[in-house]
């Protein structure tokens, strides 16, 4: 992180009981910065979208599926958006002290709801129309990456299928 210096404001503050009006200055010491932040930590922001698919609950989610989506979106990179590497399923399983059959239901489930797509048997995606995080260059370069099929929403111009 680059060196910053201490930012100081000047503040006109009034008295609201007798009208007095007083200069203060406040110096704000440099703190780290994240693309988005909350209580020092990154988050990410998601669509109505995800809780529409959950509402409409087509693919029978249980609230361990929203668990297993919300182990997703805790643990995606920031940096290449969306993305989750998971050592294996069974690792997966021990992360939320349950079964690997479950997991592996789970998962299932939200990729088929394309909520989810997989890279690999161990890199995974998150549906970037449904969660944001990072910036706006990260975040329109994985809307451009998705495979075929895994959009749950096409523009009427787009070619890929829905």
């Amino acid at each position: 992180m680059a060196q910053q210096s201490p930012r100081i404001r000047n503040i006109q503050a009034k008295n609201r009981d007798n009208g007095d009006v007083v200069d203060l200055r406040i110096t704000e010491e440099p703190r780290e910065i994240f693309s988005y932040g909350f209580v020092g930590k990154r988050y990410s922001m998601t669509a109505d979208a995800v809780w529409d698919v959950f509402e409409r609950n087509e693919y029978g989610f249980t609230f361990f599926d929203v668990r297993v989506f919300g182990f997703f979106c805790k643990n995606q990179s920031h940096r290449d958006h969306g993305r989750v590497i998971i050592e294996s399923q069974r690792w997966l399983a021990e992360q939320l002290e349950t079964k690997q059959a479950n997991i592996s239901i789970s998962l299932k489930k939200l990729r088929k709801a394309k909520m989810l797509y997989q890279e690999t048997r161990t890199v995974w995606y998150i549906n970037p129309q449904l969660v944001y995080c990072g910036n706006g260059r990260t975040h329109g370069a994985a809307l451009s990456a998705m495979p075929d099929g895994a959009h749950i929403y096409v523009q009427p111009d787009d070619k890929r299928a829905a």
